[in-house]
């Protein structure tokens, strides 16, 4: 019976540890195909993206290097206005970046989360599209 036991913690210990492999492959083409969803949709609905980065930031640095802005760079897009937000004591800190391609207007945010340790930060980043030409 402790065979049988070992047998199962063992199978689901590769198994997990193959499934985690397979996540971090399709990473890119995750990003990829979330960009590509909220750029035809542009429904300015906002979406999150928590697991960019794994590792935490030392400080908000002076200027913030967006991984979705290098990419929304690579397919055309220009920024166009760009500003940050230091909100009341403990509350994350925002990094905003506006960029446009034709009628296709995209806010990237890049948000520092407070973590435990002294100025070390978690990052995210956010995105929404929107089409800059008014419906009626």
């Amino acid at each position: 019976m402790k065979r049988i036991y070992f047998l199962a913690i063992l199978i689901l210990f590769f198994s997990c540890k193959n499934e985690l492999t397979e996540t971090t492959i399709n990473n890119k083409d995750y990003i990829e195909k979330t960009l590509d969803f909220i750029i035809t949709n542009k429904d300015n609905q906002q979406i999150e993206l928590p697991n960019l980065y794994d590792s935490l930031s030392i400080g908000i640095p002076e200027k913030s290097e967006f991984i979705l802005a290098r990419k929304l760079t690579k397919r055309g897009f220009k920024e166009i206005r760009s500003g940050r937000g230091n909100y009341p004591h403990r509350s994350p800190r925002i990094v905003t970046k506006i960029f446009q391609k034709n009628n296709c207007v995209c806010e990237l945010s890049k948000i520092y989360y407070y973590t435990t340790y002294e100025n070390h930060y978690e990052m995210a980043e956010r995105i929404s599209c929107k089409d800059s030409i008014q419906k009626k």
